[in-house]
């Protein structure tokens, strides 16, 4: 119970650190400062512009967590897409207005507008088919990010 508790206090904290911009894009932790997932397991390094350390204006910024899947999916709906990475998910995503975008599989882009229905976990191992750089989450295990359009995916 208490394990419980902490990974809902760590997800809460995600959430208020995601709080809205007035451009409406979340707003990522102070430079300098470990991205932290809803477990709590660091996502990367920030340098001073507040970008992933990974790369120039990276997704991690955006990151949300890893999350558990089931039939009764947590996000529900099921994106065709070719060249899935966590841009393009979050594009397409933003696009249908769903809030969440999830990687599964390796390759899969599933949106939604509420995440975490069957629990974090931290099992998303899988490197995406098209840019092995990044996980995209495994079998019924999604790597959320928060939906959000860029320019060039």
């Amino acid at each position: 119970m208490e394990e419980l508790r902490r990974q809902l206090s760590k997800l809460k904290l995600a959430e208020t650190r995601a709080r809205k911009s007035p451009r409406d894009e979340p707003v990522p932790p102070a430079p300098g400062t470990e991205v932290v997932t809803a477990l709590g397991v660091p996502h990367g390094h920030l340098d001073d512009h507040g970008l992933e350390t990974r790369g120039l204006e990276h997704p991690g910024r955006y990151y949300v967590g890893c999350f558990k899947d089931a039939f009764d999916r947590d996000l529900p709906n099921l994106e065709k897409l070719f060249f899935v990475t966590p841009k393009t998910c979050m594009t397409r995503c933003a696009s249908t207005a769903n809030k969440f975008a999830g990687l599964q599989a390796g390759g899969e882009c599933w949106c939604g507008k509420t995440v975490g229905k069957h629990g974090a976990t931290s099992d998303c191992l899988q490197r995406c088919d098209a840019d092995s750089s990044f996980t995209c989450g495994s079998g019924f295990v999604n790597d959320v990010y928060f939906a959000r359009k860029w320019d060039s995916p």
